[in-house]
């Protein structure tokens, strides 16, 4: 049973005085019931044509492309996160197991690979790889076939906090310091040129290039730029919501202290700043409008291949980009989560 909304929950007692001549003293009962009330998303992850989303009774709902099974999520209510790849997801549970589905490719059947034994505290699906952290640092896998790459690092310590795969590459934070293996090399930090603003809080490897979020709320990101998914400079759109960026040593720097959350997708990146209506920002390409996002107040944001999604403040979800195979269109309920209580009534 998940923790997230079937704790139980017991009304106090109340203690009825009645005096002394009363025919019978008023006894309380206690009769359990369930209530049930809509699921509202927590965690959302876009893939190349699916998306998947967690809600808050811990299960995961996905939608779009289906031919790999990435859009099919096991049937269970303690998932507590959610991380899509390119015809994959997979899921960490309360316990610290992981379960994936779809594939990588059409030579393996659907279903997800296996998965390395061992608990795990954070994942994150890349491309066709997925990376988790365990107590004794980290490993990656390929999504379809269960092998270990030559990505994981064992006996890393301290043990990373978060981590971020990329296409062919991943990242980790430790502590707020950025540890990356394979391209594209981190900026400087240091000098008066550096626009760096370690320690960092959040780091988010796309197809290409990678962007962060210090502590201090700085946004930077580096790496390819063909359509402005690192500067916003060669952004193909007239979208007020591109937040251009200022050179800096091997990558850009963003306006403002105010950034909560970014993702970086194939070719786009989106990130939130601040709170308040109208506060996710998108830049790179924009094909298919997947870099336009819509009026919101938004509490994360998350970047596919050719489409994104956000969960706005109310757990509600919205989608913009490419529907072609049904990414973007958001189921019109998540499902219904169920809560144990006690109802106390009184009987003489």
């Amino acid at each position: 049973m998940s923790l997230h909304r079937f704790a139980a929950s017991c009304a106090l007692a109340l203690l009825l005085l009645v005096p002394a001549s009363a025919d019978a003293q008023i006894v309380p009962n206690y009769n359990p019931f369930i209530r049930y009330s809509p699921a509202e998303a927590v965690d959302i992850s876009a893939g190349y044509t699916h998306t998947c989303a967690l809600t808050d009774c811990g299960r995961v709902v996905c939608w779009g492309g289906d031919g790999y099974g990435q859009s099919s999520p096991p049937s269970r209510d303690d998932f507590v996160k959610v991380s899509s790849g390119l015809n994959y997801s997979c899921g960490l549970t309360e316990a610290g197991t992981v379960e994936c589905w779809g594939a990588t490719n059409n030579t393996v059947p659907p279903g997800g690979g296996p998965v390395p034994t061992g608990l795990f505290s954070d994942i994150d699906a890349g491309w066709y790889e997925v990376c988790g952290i365990r107590p004794d640092g980290y490993v990656c896998w390929n999504a379809s076939t269960g092998q270990v790459t030559g990505y994981s690092v064992p006996g890393l310590a301290p043990v990373p906090d978060s981590i971020s795969m990329g296409a062919n590459s991943v990242a980790s934070l430790r502590n707020g310091e950025l540890h990356t293996f394979g391209p594209p090399a981190p900026p400087a930090t240091t000098g008066s040129a550096a626009w760096g603003f370690t320690p960092y809080a959040e780091v988010s490897m796309g197809y290409l290039h990678t962007c962060v979020v210090s502590t201090q709320g700085r946004l930077s990101c580096w790496g390819n730029d063909s359509w402005g998914q690192t500067s916003g400079l060669n952004f193909s759109s007239q979208n007020p919501n591109s937040p251009y960026a200022t050179t800096g040593i091997h990558g850009y720097g963003f306006n403002g202290w105010d950034w909560q959350q970014v993702d970086a997708g194939a070719f786009h990146s989106c990130a939130i700043k601040g709170s308040g209506f109208n506060n996710a920002y998108c830049w790179g390409a924009d094909w298919y409008g997947m870099a336009t996002p819509p009026t919101g107040e938004f509490i994360k944001v998350t970047t596919g291949f050719i489409h994104s999604c956000g969960i706005e403040s109310d757990g509600s979800i919205s989608c913009w980009g490419d529907t072609g195979q049904g990414q973007g269109n958001v189921p019109s309920s998540l499902g219904m989560c169920a809560e144990s209580l006690i109802q106390q009534v009184y009987s003489k």
